[in-house]
């Protein structure tokens, strides 16, 4: 869907980002623009259709490879492989191709754990350009960055207990960003506590996404509704 661009808020506040690479560059985000949700214009949409081979992923268990109990992120890298968080069985499958899932991360008898292979109730996974893995190990309070294809990961960054982690963002230069209930925080290469992005809206984020423009665009729940705002890269 289409949403509509409503004025921005009259209160104008700004965050700056630190990228490794330039630390001493400061850009900024500027206030939110209000997204809402019109009907669809069909001459302006594509048409999807479900794939067969994507059908047959959830088949066996229940900690057959192939059977997820609670899914939350996905990504999908350049070559089409299909990385999946099982937030129930505490891993990550990869799915090279469109038959075979492989735990690559993470429990394969469906516990949790606390070393540095495990995983307790993952919500999120992540790859970066040079394919190295994040994931966003909810109930460890902490993010996992491992090499491409798994293996022994390490502590990047750390999270309050109880903050309602829900979302993870890596861009180009290492950077992440995690929306939790207080709002959304950014970790670089060299800061593994994060900070908080002043960015003004009522309710509590659960989702982040940036575009090409390094745009921030962030979904906030509150008791009456949910809103998309919209943060421009000046």
């Amino acid at each position: 869907l289409h949403p509509h661009f409503s004025p921005p808020a009259q209160h104008h506040q700004s965050v700056q980002l630190f990228p490794p690479a330039q630390k001493h560059l400061h850009p900024h985000f500027s206030p939110p623009a209000q997204h809402h949700r019109p009907q669809p214009n069909p001459a302006q949409h594509q048409t999807y259709q479900p794939s067969p081979d994507l059908a047959t992923f959830c088949s066996h268990g229940p900690y057959g490879r192939t059977h997820w109990m609670t899914l939350y992120g996905i990504f999908v890298d350049c070559f089409g492989a299909i990385y999946v968080t099982d937030h129930a069985y505490h891993r990550i499958q990869l799915w090279a191709n469109s038959s075979v899932g492989v735990t690559i991360i993470g429990s394969q008898n469906g516990t949790s754990g606390t070393g540095p292979n495990d995983l307790d109730g993952p919500i999120d996974v992540k790859l970066d350009q040079q394919s190295n893995i994040y994931v966003l190990d909810t109930n460890n309070n902490r993010i996992q960055k491992y090499p491409p294809g798994g293996g022994t990961g390490s502590t990047i960054g750390t999270l309050p207990s109880n903050s309602g982690a829900n979302a993870l963002f890596v861009d180009g230069c290492g950077n992440f960003y995690i929306s939790q209930t207080s709002g959304v925080y950014q970790f670089t290469q060299v800061s593994g506590s994060g900070t908080l992005i002043p960015l003004t809206f009522t309710g509590s984020p659960s989702g982040i996404a940036f575009d090409a423009q390094m745009n921030l665009y962030i979904n906030v729940n509150n008791v009456t509704a949910g809103t998309t705002y919209k943060y421009a890269y000046i």
